[in-house]
Formats: structure tokens, C-alpha cells, sequence
């Protein structure tokens, strides 16, 4: 992801790797196999809703992975996977309020919004340093499938919404998500302590088929320029 700023639609199209469909309205068909069996069960968030009678909800995995396509590393400077959490609902509101700002057209819309941390942290020589400034950027992208009508892609907008806090939980989780384990060294305890770390990645929703991806969330750091 870019630092602040003000990006275009094809720069934040980029914060999408791979995931956005080669022509707006694409959708892949159905496999009547690969439903929502195989979707796990909630873990504190919600996975689906009903949204004009059919299920709309998350994807099982985030998918780890930059704009080339190489593995997310954690960043050098990082928060907890708490801190983003704590984060989701207001990340959410500020990106969905664009969208109803900008109007949801019939290929749907573009938002992102951002989180400055000043508690951020670097390991450094197995000891962590604390007190590090960091950016987060979280950007949804979504594309309701075709020939649906203006009114129902305003209801699939909300259920962009409805389930953007608990896709930025699935983006976290140790199991399902983009995270990192730090192992660093804390001499008053004489021992090496762990805790889990964010790291960027995407995170896909579906309607009507695990296959047919209507829309994404999207998150990344950067080291903020003071």
C-alpha cells in the first residue's frame, strides 16, 4: 500500500492482487458442490448473512500475498494483531461512508481509509522497541455481479457493511488470517516472550456461491513520513 494520500482508482485497484475480476461483471459459475459446507463456523464475527433471500459472507482464507504475488512479510515496524482489531468498526465506517458519498454505481465502488499508530513496535537484536509510528490502510473494492438491478446492488452495498468489521477480524485471525508470530527477549522476566503480529493481506466476500467474489477488503502498512 501507498503512504496518505490521494490515490487513483487504478492505484487502488493494485491494492488487490489477483482477486478482482478480469472484466467488471465476471462471475464464476456456481460448483453446487462448493457451497457454504466447507465455510467454517464463526469465531467471534460473523462469516454470513442473508442479503435479497441468498447468503452473502467471507471467504475462508485471506489470502497473504502482494501485488506480485510474493508472500506478505511482516513489516519492520508492526502493531498487534489487537491494535487492528480495535480498529475494524471506525476502518469500516470511514471507508463505507465514501462509498455512500460517492454513490454506488452499477459496477459498484472503491473506498479506503486509514489508522495512525504511534505505538508501533521493532524488533531490534531479539529486544523490542516500542513507541514506532505507523500507517495502516485499509481499502474495500466492491463489484456486485451482473444484471442485478440499481436498488439490489444498494442491498449487497450493505452487506459490504455489515460484514466489513468481521472480514478485518478474518484478516487477523492466527488460523485464517495474515498474521506473523514475534518472539523477542524481555530481560525483567529473563525469558522469551510471544505475541501475535499483523500482517497486510485480502480478504474476499462472496453472494449467492463461495465462488462468486463480489467484493474485497484490503489491508497494508507503511512507515508513516513524519
Amino acid at each position: 500500500m501507498a503512504s496518505k494520500g490521494n490515490p487513483t482508482t487504478g492505484q487502488l485497484r493494485a491494492c488487490f492482487p489477483g482477486a478482482y475480476p478480469q472484466v467488471a461483471h465476471e462471475i464464476v459459475p456456481r460448483n453446487a458442490k462448493d457451497d457454504f459446507d466447507s465455510a467454517i463456523q464463526a469465531r467471534g464475527f460473523t462469516d454470513n448473512i442473508q442479503v435479497l433471500g441468498k447468503l452473502m459472507g467471507l471467504d475462508q482464507k485471506s489470502v497473504c500475498q502482494d501485488k506480485t504475488g510474493e508472500p506478505t512479510q511482516l513489516h519492520d515496524e508492526f502493531v498487534w494483531v489487537k491494535d487492528v482489531k480495535n480498529t475494524a468498526a471506525g476502518l469500516c465506517k470511514d471507508a463505507i461512508d465514501i462509498i455512500d458519498k460517492t454513490g454506488i454505481s452499477k459496477d459498484g465502488g472503491l473506498a479506503y481509509a486509514y489508522r495512525q499508530f504511534n505505538n508501533a513496535h521493532d524488533e531490534q537484536s531479539s529486544y523490542l522497541h516500542n513507541g514506532r509510528d505507523l500507517l495502516l490502510t485499509m481499502a474495500i473494492n466492491f463489484y456486485p455481479p451482473a444484471a442485478i438491478a440499481n436498488e439490489q446492488i444498494k442491498e449487497l452495498a450493505k452487506g459490504v457493511r455489515d460484514l466489513c468489521s468481521s472480514g478485518v477480524s478474518r484478516l487477523m485471525d492466527s488460523r485464517d488470517g495474515c498474521t506473523s508470530e514475534v518472539s523477542w527477549f524481555v530481560s525483567q522476566k529473563a525469558k522469551y516472550d510471544k505475541h501475535l503480529a499483523a500482517v497486510g493481506g485480502t480478504l474476499s466476500m462472496f453472494f449467492d456461491g463461495s465462488n462468486n467474489h463480489v467484493g474485497m477488503i484490503n489491508l497494508g502498512f507503511s512507515e508513516d513520513s513524519n
